[in-house]
């Protein structure tokens, strides 16, 4: 009930009369057939009662509004019991309200607060911001959640304060999700920012097998932190779902991803140091697998995608991975790892491939990407071997990108990317590879069929020598039986582009048995080519 206010109430309440007989309740006629009147006392006490409620929910009393019990029921704060806003225990607790919020199963913070220390959300508790901006004044963490079942939402904004970190401060942390944080749910709209350690970390605790967080993310935004997300290795932190979030102009990286099984799907990832990490962590629980479907990953400073030691895999579905315009810098990275399948999104920068034998090296794929123009793959190590990296069906606008692999298209392929140092005999006689597989990079071994029929071949060669000699060409050899006595199958003449670059090119068809070797050796009329070449080619054959 609104205080009365038409020119004939009272400033302050008058004292109450004395109050006579039992509580009761109204009557049309009493015993003496008189109608009950409330009385001034009555409705003060009404008013009273309802100035308490507003008070006690934190609804500030506008006399022009008739909807002040709605908000309050709206807010979930009737109950003191059940819910509580910080207005409400600022008013009532002042430094200390933070401390009683963990009383209430409903916290609402609806006003601009500045605080220190860390605040636990409770187990089953929901946390809702109502446009509000909370600024840590410490480097410590401000968020944690380390319970079952508690709720982060609302639209609101977690701050270290106004600038962006130039070096880590350990422990800064915006909200560190903790081990114990099983099915939890951020959602609504938070924005995390400027924290010196992390924006969110989702911390894996313990290994513990079967124990997984079965969590939900969406439209969190971290950005302008020293790292945005991090997600550590172990299984609390497994299969988390993340839904348009956000990591943007983070210092040092956009999102660091060592656990297992977590999904992130749509949002960007871009103008950060550093964009997607995925990492092999220290300890081994169920590390790095999972997928980031329909992201934009680009326009990060040192890299747009880094795997590194990655065991078990990751699938990056439909995404942009475009660079900051710097080749050299902004670039996909892929170190020691195997399972790493990059199908069916754009690629805008260049593609870094080490593999030197470590003990996670495997295979990995790129596939059906648009790529841009002017982006090549990038050799890692003197000595790295593509033999493991998958590379078809990607197209540029102006059809079949450069660097697919023609095994795709015409059966099996041996190819190497960039030129090799490789000693010959003096004939200069070199096969290829015995497995039914992609070989790319090696030299010097046999090359298969893995089955009898009639097969087309087509040679590429591009070599380099300071050795020239006139009417010089490859020979092209074969051996039905494996057994290493070859039989000369035709010749491709050498054409000079320059004084130490040639190129030898040509196509034919035979029959071959099963386990028939191909090979082939640099000749000239003196039977002699050279003591040195380098070789760069490309064999494709397929079974007609």
């Amino acid at each position: 009930m609104h205080p009365l206010q038409n020119g004939s109430q009272a400033e302050q309440r008058p004292a109450s009369k004395p109050l006579t007989g039992l509580a009761g309740w109204f009557t049309e006629s009493g015993e003496n057939n008189v109608p009950s009147y409330p009385g001034a006392d009555w409705f003060n006490h009404v008013i009273a009662e309802f100035q308490n409620a507003l008070a006690e929910t934190g609804v500030e009393f506008d006399p022009e509004n008739d909807d002040h019990l709605a908000q309050a029921f709206i807010n979930g704060n009737l109950s003191s019991s059940d819910s509580a806003s910080l207005s409400r225990l600022k008013q009532k607790y002042g430094i200390a309200a933070w401390a009683q919020a963990a009383n209430y199963r409903h916290f609402l913070i609806d006003i601009d607060d500045a605080k220190s220390g860390v605040y636990v959300i409770p187990a089953g508790q929901v946390v809702k911001f109502q446009n509000a901006t909370i600024t840590q004044s410490d480097d410590g963490v401000c968020f944690l959640g380390d319970s079952i079942g508690w709720r982060l939402c609302g639209k609101g904004i977690i701050t270290r304060g106004t600038n962006k970190p130039t070096s880590e401060v350990a422990g800064s942390i915006g909200l560190s999700v903790g081990p114990n944080a099983l099915k939890h749910t951020i959602d609504g709209g938070i924005i995390i920012e400027r924290f010196k350690s992390v924006g969110v970390k989702f911390n894996g605790g313990g290994l513990l097998s079967g124990t997984v967080g079965r969590s939900y993310t969406n439209g969190l935004t971290c950005r302008e932190n020293w790292d945005g997300f991090q997600f550590l290795d172990g299984f609390p932190a497994e299969y988390h779902s993340l839904t348009n979030c956000f990591s943007t102009d983070n210092a040092n990286r956009g999102v660091l991803e060592e656990t297992g099984n977590t999904n992130w799907i749509g949002g960007t990832i871009s103008g950060n140091g550093g964009g997607l990490h995925l990492r092999h962590p220290t300890a081994g629980g169920n590390p790095h697998h999972g997928m980031f479907v329909g992201t934009n990953i680009n326009h990060n400073n040192s890299y747009q995608l880094w795997a590194e030691k990655v065991a078990f895999g990751y699938d990056l579905v439909g995404c942009h991975l475009y660079d900051n315009g710097n080749a050299a810098t902004g670039r996909i990275r892929l170190d020691n790892c195997r399972g790493i399948n990059i199908i069916g999104g754009t690629i805008g920068a260049a593609i870094e491939y080490t593999n030197d034998g470590h003990v996670h090296v495997g295979y990995n794929s790129i596939s059906n990407n648009k790529v841009e123009l002017n982006k090549p793959i990038i050799t890692g190590l003197p000595n790295f071997d593509r033999t493991k990296l998958i590379v078809k069906d990607n197209f540029d606008i102006n059809g079949s990108w450069d660097f697919n692999d023609l095994a795709y298209a015409l059966g099996l392929s041996m190819q190497t990317l960039s030129d090799d140092n490789v000693t010959t005999d003096p004939y200069g006689l070199y096969v290829f590879d015995t497995e039914q597989v992609d070989i790319r990079g090696t030299m010097g071994v046999s090359f298969v069929t893995p089955n009898y029929g009639l097969y087309e071949w087509n040679i590429n060669l591009k070599l380099s020598t300071t050795e020239q000699g006139v009417g010089q060409f490859v020979e092209i050899l074969r051996d039905d039986a494996g057994s290493g006595t070859w039989a000369v199958l035709g010749i491709i003449p050498v054409v000079y582009l320059s004084a130490a670059s040639a190129s030898a090119s040509g196509s034919f068809i035979y029959p071959a048995s099963k386990g028939a070797q191909l090979g082939f050796r640099l000749r000239s009329p003196a039977g002699y080519f050279g003591t040195k070449v380098k070789i760069g080619s490309t064999v494709s054959y397929r079974n007609i």
